[in-house]
């Protein structure tokens, strides 16, 4: 919640920070390679990246460019429920139905959007969130369109652990 706040309250700020974590990309120089670069910090996984720098770069620069926004307000009933079973936690058909029953409890939304995060992880929560935020993965943005979307109010925050990832599910509404 610090870092996602920080960034929306002040995004050209924020954009400082990014640019800190461009020394901990290393690009892929594998022939044949499928990601272009990876996140790497002592004392946590490899993260792959599709387009590396480039796209840490553009982020910064968009960021510099952008508007302060009003911050999120954190909502329990927005909190997606973690099965026991490690299997339901990727399972399209379990978190579609988990939504679902958490949108029906939720009376005051007009709209929600849901932000199902995995492929990312990292011990660190500034880590987590920039890479998120930059969102060099094939969803093409829809993280960093959530997360910097001013038309959201309200966030509910669910976080697990698969071995050595950290995971979680973003619900976001208005």
């Amino acid at each position: 919640m610090k870092e996602l706040n920080a960034c929306r309250s002040n995004p050209s700020s924020f954009a400082e920070k990014i640019e800190k974590h461009l020394s901990f990309i290393v690009e892929n120089t594998e022939k044949d390679a499928k990601n272009a670069a990876f996140y790497v910090k002592e004392g946590m996984p490899k993260i792959s990246l599709t387009r590396g720098a480039v796209a840490f770069k553009e982020y910064i620069e968009k960021l510099k460019s952008m508007n302060p926004m009003g911050k999120l307000e954190f909502r329990s009933n927005l909190q997606v429920p973690i099965s026991d079973n490690s299997a339901n936690w990727t399972s399209k058909e379990y978190i579609g139905e988990t939504l679902n029953k958490v949108k029906a409890d939720i009376k005051e939304s007009k709209y929600i959007n849901f932000n199902f995060h995995l492929d990312v992880g990292s011990p660190y929560a500034e880590i987590s969130f920039i890479l998120q935020l930059v969102d060099d993965t094939p969803f093409k943005g829809s993280r960093s369109r959530n997360i910097m979307n001013p038309a959201f109010s309200f966030v509910g925050i669910s976080s697990f652990k698969v071995k050595n990832k950290h995971c979680g599910y973003f619900l976001f509404a208005s």
